[in-house]
This record gives C-alpha cells, structure tokens and sequence, in this order.
C-alpha cells in the first residue's frame, strides 16, 4: 500500500474511532457536542480503568492501563472526560487515538522527593556529549512513543507541563522534560488541544 493510500486509511480510521465515542460535529461548528449515542465498543473510558481525574491522585497507571486494553483489542479510542489527570508518563502505541474532551486536562506530575518512580528513565545515547541533553533523549516525556504508526491526539482539552523540567534538572531520574515525545512515527494526528508549559498564562494551541 503507497503512504498516501496509508495517510487516506489513517484518516479514514480516526474519523471512524471519533464516530465510535458518541461525539458528532454539528455542522458549522468548530467544537465537538456529545450526541446522544453511548461510546462504542472500541472506545475506552480511563475511568473505567480507574482514573480519577481529581488532580491529586496519580491517574497515569490506569491510563496506561487503558492504552493496553485498547492495543490489546486491535486500537481504539481511548476517552479522557472533563478532570485533572495527574500523570507520569504515558505510553502511546500503535492505532490509538486519545481523545481529550473539553474540560479534561492532562498534568505533568512532580517528581518524586525522594528518588525513585517519576517519569520514565531516558535512554542511553550515544551523541550525548555532542548535542543538547533535550535533543537526544524522548522516553522521559509526559506522553511518548517510538516506532509508532496511525497515533492521535484530538479534542479540546489541554496537556500542562507543569513540572516538566527544561535544564540540567532534566538529567535527574525521574524527572520529564516534554511533554509529547514521538520518534521515528508515522501517520500522526495532532489536533484542536491546548498545551501548557509551566505557567498557565503560556499556551500554545494546535
């Protein structure tokens, strides 16, 4: 199959994983209204997995959780309704959408005070000593995936870096220092979110 047959198959896919949550787009309007029908069979709610989005408790196990049951299904949707996802790091995998849905925000947990746990550990690099700590390293990210195809990231809520790190701190175990990291994927839909850096009067919106 061509990429651009693959981009069409992506497309296609993410409007129909969209159409499976129960959201539908009311013409001439450019925010998502939830309809009437009950999510779909390839949609699944963080909450059903144990998310609390009460912005204390840490909510990125059972996200995780989520993402697998969806790639264990084949992919999916996975929903994050209206709350604060206090969060380590996630783990994208092939053929999943998260959806973010108004009202919903993903936060960048501090790091532990006493060592150990955190975001995920970085890779080792080689080029280390030859280029900027943030440019080599990807896995200690609040969301990242590597080696993915047909990922998404839709909806009108926001992700907020609040305790991502971008200096020397971000060396520290345990620490993250992006907020989206993906590497070497294809077939990427970012779209209609918010993100935040560490104070929320910096927005930027895609």
């Amino acid at each position: 199959m061509s990429s651009e047959n693959l981009r069409r198959e992506f497309l296609k896919r993410a409007g129909a994983g969209l159409a499976g949550t129960g959201l539908a787009l009311q013409a001439g309007q450019g925010i998502a209204h939830a309809a009437a029908n009950p999510p779909g069979a390839r949609s699944f709610d963080v909450r059903t997995f144990g998310a609390t989005g009460d912005g204390k408790t840490l909510d990125s196990p059972s996200i995780n959780k989520a993402i697998d049951a969806a790639s264990a299904a084949g992919g999916g949707t996975v929903m994050f309704p209206a709350g604060n996802y206090l969060c380590y790091s996630i783990h994208l995998k092939s053929d999943i959408s998260l959806y973010l849905d108004a009202g919903a925000t993903i936060i960048a947990a501090e790091p532990p005070a006493q060592g150990g746990g955190g975001f995920d550990m970085y890779e080792p690099n080689e080029w280390d000593p030859y280029q900027d700590f943030g440019h080599s390293h990807f896995r200690n990210s609040l969301i990242w995936g590597e080696g993915l195809g047909n990922i998404a990231i839709l909806g009108y809520g926001r992700i907020w870096g609040k305790s991502l790190s971008r200096g020397q701190g971000a060396q520290t175990p345990g620490v993250g220092n992006k907020s989206i990291s993906l590497k070497n994927c294809h077939n990427v839909l970012l779209r209609d979110f918010s993100i935040l850096h560490r104070s929320e009067e910096h927005t930027s919106e895609l």
